[in-house]
This record gives C-alpha cells, structure tokens and sequence, in this order.
C-alpha cells in the first residue's frame, strides 16, 4: 500500500507485508547486499501495477520497525499515482490521508 498526506509528492511511503520478500535468497548475503536485493524485489512489486510501474523504492529506505508482519519504504514515482482519501483517517492539521493499495497477487 501506498500512502501519503500529500498526492502531489513524488515520494509515498510504502507499507508491504514481510512475507513478499524472498529471505532465503539472501541468507548469505552481506547487509548491503540483502538490501540491496529487497529493493529489488520491491521494485518488482512496484513496477507490476499499471498505476505503480514509475515508482522505485529509495535507497536505503526500508524500515522493518519491530518484528511483525509489516514494513515500510519510501516510494518515489515519476508518474502520479491515483490514490483514494482514506476514510477517517487525517493529518495533525486535519487534512485528509491517501491511499493506493496494489492488488494482492
């Protein structure tokens, strides 16, 4: 999922569940490489949707916060990404919170 206070940025932070990532793949992989390849795989992800394919993870942006099932990245895009105003959910100022949830596949 995609979210964002602000529709009109280029950068989106961007939730993921941890079980989209390919663990074994990296088990003997340095932590730059490790990275390095979850960026990758999140690139992937990103670049399948129609309406995320000029999204690109930033680098060295992953955060897997405390253990769990979720994480978080930042996503920059070059093209606008059609998000929907998340419903009760608002910024400190009262703005409204947006989403785009890519299709689980």
């Amino acid at each position: 999922m995609l979210q964002t206070a602000n529709p009109n940025s280029p950068v989106h932070s961007f939730i993921f569940g941890r079980k989209l990532l390919d663990y074994d793949r990296v088990a003997a992989m340095n932590f730059e490489e490790r990275m390095a390849s979850y960026e990758a795989q999140l690139n992937l992800i990103l670049q399948k949707d129609p309406n995320t394919k000029s999204c690109f993870i930033v680098p060295g942006t992953i955060n897997f916060g405390e253990p769990g099932s979720q994480a978080e990245a930042q996503a920059q895009c070059t093209n606008s990404v059609r998000f929907e105003i998340q419903k009760g959910i608002y910024t400190l100022d009262g703005a409204p919170f947006y989403s785009y949830t890519l299709p689980n596949e």
